[in-house]
């Protein structure tokens, strides 16, 4: 799911296996998230934080939910929109996709929206739980399982606001249970990319997984 689009590999007709945001499949990335922190924990960290920037924030928090992972001792969530997206429905587009995969053309983009038809299918069979992950309209989200701290912060010339963060702290408070501290932050001046402000993002998160309890966090 790295970057708008990338190929994953090469098959021996010449065809490639795409990813990306447009073609990668969301209920896969869990299972890179567990790959990568396999391989943390085999050179020597027993302890580690996940962060997700915009599109990478949705597959951080599905991982959190999704499995117990004593692993993982914070999550943080950068320049991620609380938005639902992309929507759900059962209409004309569901069909289309549907059909375009049963025909062969998984990988290609749906009529006048830009996903591929094999993404956008896996997007609508996400469980209601994951989708709506702060209950926004869903009374039992996903957020109420994850118990581990989390940080969410954006540019000040960002996707979202302080009025944002203040909305997915009411929408947690509401539901009852969830991370056990919050905390958020915005980077004055800085754009969805952080161009220009890295060493105050790196400040920012320094600061709050030392302040992370577990011993061994590296």
């Amino acid at each position: 799911m790295h970057d708008l689009g990338c190929v994953l590999s090469e098959r021996a007709d010449g065809s490639v296996l795409r990813g990306g945001s447009l073609w990668g499949l969301p209920s896969k990335e869990p299972l890179d998230i567990a790959a990568w922190i396999d391989v943390a924990e085999k050179n020597g960290h027993s302890s580690v934080v996940l962060v997700g920037h915009s599109a990478g924030g949705p597959a951080v928090r599905r991982y959190m939910a999704e499995r117990t992972d004593k692993r993982v001792v914070g999550w943080g969530q950068a320049s991620v929109g609380l938005a639902l997206w992309p929507p759900k429905e059962n209409g004309e587009r569901t069909k289309v996709a549907n059909e375009m995969v049963a025909n062969g053309h998984a990988q290609d983009f749906l009529p006048n929206f830009r996903l591929s038809a094999e993404t956008f299918l896996d997007y609508q069979h996400t469980p209601d739980d994951i989708y709506d992950f702060y209950g926004i309209e869903y009374a039992k989200p996903a957020v109420t399982r994850v118990h581990s701290p989390l940080l969410a912060f954006y540019g000040s010339n960002d996707v979202g606001s302080a009025a944002d963060l203040e909305h997915m702290r009411a929408l947690i408070a509401k539901n009852g249970d969830g991370p056990a501290h919050i905390n958020t932050a915005i980077i004055q001046n800085a754009d969805h990319d952080y161009s220009g402000r890295e060493i105050e993002v790196a400040r920012l998160l320094g600061n709050w997984i030392s302040g992370l309890t577990p011993p061994g966090l590296e």
